[in-house]
């Protein structure tokens, strides 16, 4: 659920980057605060895990678009939701700068709706209160996890619709957005609700250090504990490899198995596009915004840039863009643009700005490549964002914990 430049006024963006930066201060002094030295390697792993785990698109039953696990309450739980919102946003900005996948512009939106509103909305108001109190049963516990996923995907489609409609875009006329998106996000939720109690699961099952499980209700103390005394303790170590493990494994091999559907804000728009026809040409900040995307990323859409042939040709009304052709309205997403006449399964297409031929020939071949063929420009992608991320939170992780703090801070009661 990128949000693309082309969905946003440059007013409504600069005021959510505004908001997301004031979110990252106070995030970064709460960590500075609250956390320690040993959160750091966790708060790497687990952003290098999560943006992996946003590459693999699965199909959403029933709704012909796909989805991708968000990962905002799962990193509430186990760092807390001031270190989980600095995961979240460094994702995104590796995801912006070196994939173009979300546009610069809306940015701030983005971390808004993908972070914000989990961390510091959705976890203190379901998830929290687990920690709390140990006196709930396990399927009370798991089903508020669920319904945080549920309420977190509501609230994040709820905001991209409100953020279009103070765009002034009026040919995306907000009721009917609304209509389309929520259902979606529905299932998208659920779904995710599902995978993160199992990767909880997963987590204290593999690890009996980790022993702040779902009778205990600790979760994130737990783990946050475990953690403290294996960085001291040298045997007891393999729990951030066996995080590292899962990042691997989603960004070299899961990717291969991922739908070529739309996601569900691009098959949003497309419906809306098909009921009508959407057409806004871009101002001059967004293309100016659009070039600098297209120098910076290195793997547009997750997959190699074209030399000579970046700065192809555009058809009319189409805006500059890094992934190449892009039609109004458009999200910049993995999935890739779509041209004129191409149905919404042929919206992952490999990205640089390219002919419209070769382009056309790429999506072809990207439909009928069998499910599960080896990609190695999606490994490449995969691992290249997981070790930035990896790398960009290691920076800031020690840059903003305190170098001299006992190791009895609780980042789940912030």
């Amino acid at each position: 659920m990128h949000m693309s430049d082309a969905l946003l006024s440059v007013e409504v963006g600069v005021g959510f980057w505004l908001v997301s930066g004031a979110g990252i201060a106070l995030s970064s002094r709460k960590v500075q605060t609250h956390q320690t030295q040993a959160m750091v390697p966790m708060m790497g792993m687990l952003g290098a895990f999560v943006f992996a785990a946003q590459m693999l698109n699965f199909s959403i039953p029933g709704t012909g678009s796909s989805g991708h696990l968000a990962g905002g309450i799962l990193l509430s739980i186990l760092l807390g939701g001031h270190a989980a919102f600095l995961v979240m946003a460094s994702v995104l900005v590796v995801q912006a700068l070196l994939f173009a996948d979300g546009g610069l512009l809306a940015l701030g939106a983005n971390m808004v709706n993908l972070g914000i509103i989990p961390c510091y909305l959705v976890y203190p108001l379901l998830c929290r209160p687990l920690l709390e109190n140990s006196s709930k049963s396990d399927k009370i516990k798991r089903l508020r996890v669920i319904l945080a996923t549920i309420l977190t995907a509501q609230l994040g489609s709820l905001g991209v619709v409100l953020e279009t409609w103070l765009s002034g875009r009026a040919d995306l006329p907000w009721q009917p957005f609304l209509l389309v998106m929520q259902p979606i996000q529905l299932v998208m939720g659920t779904l995710e609700g599902f995978i993160t109690v199992a990767v909880l699961r997963f987590l204290h099952h593999a690890r009996t250090e980790w022993q702040g499980n779902f009778q205990s209700a600790q979760i994130g103390k737990a783990v946050h504990a475990g953690m403290e005394s294996g960085i001291r303790n040298r045997k007891e170590r393999p729990r951030l490899p066996l995080v590292a493990g899962l990042a691997l494994l989603c960004a070299t091999v899961l990717p291969w198995y991922a739908s070529t559907k739309p996601d569900g804000l691009e098959f949003s728009i497309a419906r809306l596009s098909a009921a009508t026809g959407l057409r806004q040409s871009p101002g001059i900040v967004h293309q100016d915004l659009a070039q600098l995307q297209h120098r910076l990323a290195l793997m547009p859409k997750y997959e190699l840039k074209q030399p000579d042939l970046q700065a192809g040709p555009h058809q009319p009304g189409e805006t500059p863009h890094p992934a190449g052709p892009q039609q109004p309205g458009e999200t910049p997403h993995p999935a890739g643009p779509q041209q004129p006449g191409e149905t919404p399964n042929a919206a992952k297409s490999p990205a640089g700005s390219r002919h419209p031929e070769s382009r056309s020939l790429d999506i072809q071949a990207n439909q009928n490549r069998p499910w599960g063929t080896p990609d190695a420009e999606k490994s490449l992608a995969g691992l290249l964002g997981g070790i930035v991320t990896l790398g960009l939170l290691l920076g800031v992780g020690w840059l903003s914990a305190p170098r001299r703090r006992s190791a009895t801070a609780d980042p789940t009661h912030e």
